[in-house]
């Protein structure tokens, strides 16, 4: 498994088995198994074949294009379901700052 602990600058493509404990500037896209540990300043897409787990934080959108996602951390944006099964939390925080509301469910 890669594992990243500093900042990685712009954005980082996960097709291997993947560990983030540092930050990442831009946008992560999982193709593979992604473990969220750390913060992503960009959107974070899951694709078909992703699997991914958000404990961290991910400044932007959220999205599953067809993989698998579980939500345990903070997103300041949204999180979008266009295809996948998508988990959320119920102590997740979803939304900006000012309004975050723990919610859950299971699709």
């Amino acid at each position: 498994m890669k594992i990243i602990r500093e900042t990685f600058e712009g954005d980082y493509t996960a097709d291997e088995p993947t560990a983030i404990y540092g930050m990442v500037t831009g946008s992560v896209t999982v193709n593979s198994r992604l473990e969220l540990n750390g913060i992503v300043n960009g959107d974070f897409t899951v694709h078909s074949a992703g699997d991914a787990k958000v404990r961290g934080i991910v400044n932007g959108m959220v999205i599953n294009e067809g993989g698998n996602l579980e939500v345990y951390g903070i997103v300041n944006k949204d999180v979008l379901e266009i295809a996948g099964k998508t988990f959320i939390h119920p102590d997740a925080k979803i939304g900006p700052p000012s309004n975050q509301m723990p919610r859950g469910f299971h699709r």
